[in-house]
């Protein structure tokens, strides 16, 4: 087992046995509220926007297919992409990531001339109603189409989607400007062929010989199995030009323990998100091929969560964030925004 990962695991048990043992004096967890949502995102000093200004998560599709019809600078040859989802796991989340911390993959990004953008969900930005849940499958679907709900037509999960919107993978493998793409995910819900989001895509894939692997992992409960399956990818000489991989650890504690950073358990699902991020990131940077290919990196949540849940309208619910190696068009962002009123 490679040395990075060991350690992967053993700063991840860590994490989890102190949270259990703080759980223990804490019997019952304080009522999530907005007040603490604001006072932690203005402790964050990292965004290039305000909550006032948040850009629309469908900015994300923009910025993938941008990279990849942009044309190559000198001295690279491919384009390569990594799209890390940490679902369910909160914006104000991030102020519990230790900017001083050697081996914090936000900050590594960040520290390498990264930006970090807030964005939102759920259709419209808050408080103005919701178009679309502020669940898994809508959130993701806008992420990998550039669409709202209007368009996709997923309002919330158990929805299949029409071919009438493809994904930015399948879009990018039928004008071949991808060799391979993926869809790595824990959640059944995405692929399942009776009412997962992608099933028509997944058939429409295999009937064109499109090179797009919609891959369903076992889920080991701390994101193990998925990290392991994107290293092997990113290590591969032939591996994917477009990864996208979902980690579940945010949505699983919130959903368990409560959303949050009045609690222990989520707290440190952030951490491990993070944790996560270093191991893919020094990843990519070890490939004997990295210094001619052109790398677009990005790190982005579906929604956020209020108390056991999500789904709603609240701003702890609709606020994402997107942090990226790549800078976003803040004035194109900001007119795609102020299209939907």
């Amino acid at each position: 087992m490679p040395t990075g990962l060991i350690v992967s695991k053993l700063v991840t048990t860590v994490i989890l046995l102190l949270s259990n043992v703080i759980t223990m004096f804490l019997p019952n967890f304080v009522q999530l509220d907005e007040a603490r949502f604001y006072k932690d995102m203005d402790s964050l000093t990292i965004f290039e926007n305000t909550l006032d200004e948040p850009i629309p998560q469908t900015e994300i599709f923009q910025l993938v297919e941008a990279h990849f019809r942009a044309p190559l600078a000198d001295g690279k040859t491919v384009k390569k992409a990594l799209i890390m989802g940490w679902d369910g796991s909160r914006c104000d989340g991030l102020a519990n990531i230790d900017p001083q911390n050697e081996r914090s993959g936000v900050y590594k990004l960040l520290n390498n001339g990264g930006k970090a953008y807030i964005g939102y969900c759920g259709g419209v930005p808050y408080p103005a109603a919701n178009t679309q849940a502020t669940s898994t499958a809508p959130g993701w679907a806008s992420i990998l189409t550039g669409e709202w709900a209007d368009v996709h037509g997923i309002t919330d999960n158990g929805i299949i989607k029409t071919l009438d919107t493809l994904t930015i993978q399948t879009r990018l493998a039928q004008e071949g400007l991808v060799n391979k793409a993926t869809f790595f995910t824990l959640w059944s819900g995405h692929f399942n062929e009776t009412n997962g989001t992608y099933a028509a895509e997944i058939q429409y894939c295999k009937e064109n010989n499109l090179p797009v692997d919609f891959e369903l992992i076992e889920d080991d409960g701390v994101d193990f199995n998925i990290q392991q399956r994107t290293l092997k990818e990113i290590r591969d000489p032939n591996g994917a030009d477009l990864i996208f991989s979902i980690f579940e650890i945010g949505d699983h504690t919130g959903h368990n323990y409560k959303f949050g950073n009045y609690n222990p358990f989520y707290r440190a699902a952030m951490q491990i998100n993070d944790t996560h991020l270093y191991g893919l990131l020094k990843a990519v940077e070890s490939r004997s091929t990295y210094d001619t290919e052109d790398w677009l990196i990005v790190v982005t949540n579906d929604h956020g969560g209020a108390d056991y849940d999500h789904g709603g309208a609240s701003i702890m619910e609709r606020t994402t964030y997107i942090i990226s190696n790549q800078e976003i068009d803040f004035l194109t962002a900001c007119f795609n925004r102020s299209a939907f009123f």
